[in-house]
């Protein structure tokens, strides 16, 4: 698997800056690297927040999960580590804002992104998948099977994300 940014996917991100084509043509190049993400074998980068929603708006299905990558997955079945029992696909966490949700986007992705950091410390790197949904985890968290990895996520997007949950949310306080 051939590890890539978003500015060098096969789609006009040549000039080597961040961001050299206007937004509506970010958003057709972001929907042609979800759509050839296999016929290129590249996974890209995403750099932050702004880049995660243009994916979303791409219309694939998109989750994040934290582990030591897609190979590495694909290596072993994924566990229920309190019970043991074998799960019918990885556990990852939808990037799509629910219905009832009326802040911005990129509220909503520094929530997600934010849920499971504690396991960077732990050896995982966080990356952006899609898949067949085929059951819950013991978390609640769709299993996916059939899985097709899109980008990883660059420590910049996390150090955004982290900054954006700490200002704009009220984490811990208590629901009753």
């Amino acid at each position: 698997m051939v590890i890539t940014t978003f500015r060098h996917f096969p789609c006009g991100f040549g000039s080597g800056r961040r961001y050299d084509m206007v937004r509506p043509d970010r958003r057709r190049c972001l929907r042609l690297a979800v759509a050839f993400r296999g016929h290129f074998g590249e996974v890209f980068t995403v750099h932050g927040l702004t880049e995660l929603a243009d994916l979303i708006e791409t219309g694939t299905p998109l989750y994040v999960r934290y582990s030591p990558g897609p190979e590495a997955d694909a290596a072993h079945p994924s566990t229920d580590h309190e019970s043991g029992l074998l799960m019918p696909g990885v556990s990852a966490n939808s990037l799509e804002p629910p219905g009832w949700w009326t802040r911005p986007v990129a509220d909503w992705l520094a929530r997600r992104i934010c849920q499971y950091l504690r396991e960077v410390h732990e050896g995982a790197r966080p990356w952006l998948l899609t898949g067949r949904e085929t059951d819950f985890g013991p978390d609640n968290e769709p299993l996916l099977a059939d899985i097709q990895p899109i980008a990883w996520i660059a420590p910049e997007l996390l150090d955004e994300a982290r900054e954006r949950y700490r200002a704009r949310f009220n984490a811990g306080r208590s629901t009753h």
